[in-house]
């Protein structure tokens, strides 16, 4: 047991990191917690294939209510050689970028540490998959997921920190962009929906428009500077080109729109 002052969860999982010594590890948020077979689960397909990174399910549990509820982002069996068509399958909307609920070969974090940013989970799947060979993901969901009112991730407050996504799928998109144009629209597809969108809809859903007035003009500046990428790429959907498209023409519109229509980000 290791006892610290709260320096944030990527300093707890770098500091983790250093100390361990197992072959294979996995990481759990506070709070967070697995069921009795997750481990044994994902152990035995790592062993059975050899594989260094073994990803599964999860399901989300509400602290208030206590209900368990199925996540959107769930895998199916498959195992994989091909680190392309892993991160593919990975990137392809809705994205679960969270490292937990998985399994990791210790050798593939040799030379890799998390970034103190929000979302940190997410600038991490490329470079292990550039040192992984093989890869399983996996049907089984054994990892519960607390979801916390008043958290990062609650809609009914905002947290500045959220504005950090900018950067990190920035920072994504810079990955992929290296393994060919195709990765480069998938890219750009998740960057305006979890950038662009998304965003917009955290700050009208918490009312904090007018407090980040600075921040919505870039959003629509950015979007205003790539329209034309944005509506001719196929990995963008119908839906959030329409958001693009209206978030320029007028953010009243949009916020009507948004609370009316729009159940989650």
């Amino acid at each position: 047991m290791i006892h610290q002052k709260n320096r944030g969860l990527s300093f707890a999982r770098n500091e983790g990191l250093e100390l361990c010594t197992g072959t294979y590890l996995t990481f759990v948020d506070s709070d967070d917690f697995l069921a009795r077979d997750m481990i044994t689960t994902l152990y035995k397909l790592a062993k059975e294939q050899k594989a260094e990174l073994v990803i599964g399910g999860y399901l989300l549990r509400d602290s208030n209510s206590h209900k368990t509820i199925f996540s959107l982002r769930q895998y199916h069996d498959k195992i994989y050689h091909d680190r392309k068509q892993f991160l593919w399958d990975f990137f392809t909307r809705p994205v679960n970028p969270g490292i937990w609920g998985c399994l990791f070969h210790r050798k593939l974090f040799e030379q890799l540490r998390f970034e103190n940013v929000y979302s940190e989970d997410a600038l991490m799947w490329v470079p292990l998959a550039k040192h992984a060979t093989t890869f399983i993901s996996t049907s089984h969901r054994g990892y519960f997921y607390r979801k916390h009112q008043g958290s990062v991730t609650d809609r009914r407050e905002f947290n500045p920190r959220l504005l950090e996504i900018v950067y990190v799928w920035d920072k994504i998109r810079q990955d992929l962009a290296g393994f060919g144009k195709k990765f480069q629209e998938l890219a750009d597809g998740n960057f305006y929906y979890y950038t662009m969108v998304m965003l917009l809809n955290a700050l009208i859903f918490a009312g904090v428009e007018c407090e980040y007035a600075a921040e919505i003009q870039k959003i629509r500046q950015r979007i205003k500077d790539n329209l034309y990428s944005i509506l001719v790429n196929n990995n963008i959907t119908l839906k959030s080109k329409m958001a693009c498209v209206l978030a320029l023409l007028s953010m009243r519109l949009y916020k009507i729109v948004c609370r009316n229509f729009v159940r989650s980000y």
